[in-house]
């Protein structure tokens, strides 16, 4: 170890079973990290592929997974430094990326998938949201039938909705019902427009 981990530190690296390590920049989260791996790999004999660090961007995963690769090489473990590209250091998106890769039937998934781009994304978000506004539109239903009363809301949605002020005259019941003024606002505008020919 190339550093002196102050008493919180230590505690963090020290402490067994799962450990959730959040602190602010410059705080030394990632030596802890890098530590705490490098300790169940080498001192208590864990698989490389049995521990999963989840980080939030791509390259603090990077850094992380370069930092305890030289870590490992310092400490003459030079096999298990090998094997760190199979360990489970990465994102949220790119654990569940993996995961999903490794077992698609399981999770009922067509095995040829892949990631959207963002430009994609945003083209398909767009179109699903202009289907289901279109179809919403066009039905037959009211604000009151499609608005969930508290009731029959979910404990913690009904919860929610009760902290933010929101209850029975929820942000939902608003967004329906100016989607409705809409509606009858573009239905009086084809009729004046079609009056008007």
């Amino acid at each position: 170890m190339g550093w002196e981990p102050n008493p919180e530190q230590l505690a963090a690296i020290e402490t067994r079973g799962r450990v959730f390590v959040s602190a602010g920049a410059g705080t030394g989260k990632t030596a802890v990290l890098v530590e705490r791996f490098v300790r169940a790999v080498c001192d208590e004999g864990l698989d490389v592929e049995s521990l999963l660090v989840i980080t939030y961007t791509k390259r603090a995963a990077g850094e992380l997974r370069t930092r305890i690769r030289t870590e490992l090489v310092s400490r003459g473990r030079l096999d298990l430094a090998r094997r760190i590209d199979t360990a489970w250091i990465s994102t949220i998106h790119g654990f569940c990326l993996r995961l999903l890769k490794s077992h698609p039937f399981a999770a009922g998934i067509d095995p040829r998938f892949r990631v959207l781009d963002e430009s994609q994304s945003r083209v398909l978000q767009s179109e699903a949201f202009e289907a289901a506004l279109e179809e919403f539109l066009n039905g037959e239903e009211d604000a009151e039938a499609i608005v969930a009363p508290r009731s029959r809301l979910p404990k913690c949605v009904a919860d929610r909705a009760a902290e933010e002020g929101l209850a029975q005259q929820g942000a939902v019941r608003v967004v329906v019902q100016f989607l409705l003024r809409q509606r009858v606002q573009e239905t009086r505008f084809s009729g004046a427009d079609l009056a008007g020919q």
